[in-house]
């Protein structure tokens, strides 16, 4: 069974990944590091959520980052290396299925 509190994306740049992380502080969402990777400058990153908190808060937050649309692309409620962060290009919109690679 897959850890409900383990989430993964891509961000296009570092001052997305830091803007998001000004967002979910702001927003109060707990979460560790878990896993953190750059491939050519776009950061790949795994968290894992503290309790009460889900990959509906951490999209939320990223809606609010103004580039955060990669973020919003990749996120998945898998670990990192699990993750095939293909994008799928619904900025904003929440998915009716995050592991929908389409």
């Amino acid at each position: 069974m897959k850890d409900p509190s383990v989430i993964s994306f891509r961000a296009e740049c570092e001052k997305d990944w830091l803007d998001l992380q000004n967002e979910l502080d702001a927003a109060s969402i707990n979460y560790t590091v878990a896993a953190q990777d750059a491939d050519m400058g776009e950061p790949e990153i795994e968290l894992v959520l503290g309790d009460g908190f889900g990959i509906e808060d951490v999209f939320i937050a990223m809606t609010k980052v103004l580039d955060g649309h990669v973020m919003c692309d990749t996120v998945r409620p898998i670990p990192l290396s699990e993750n095939s962060l293909i994008r799928r290009y619904n900025y904003k919109e929440m998915p009716d299925n995050w592991m929908d690679d389409e």
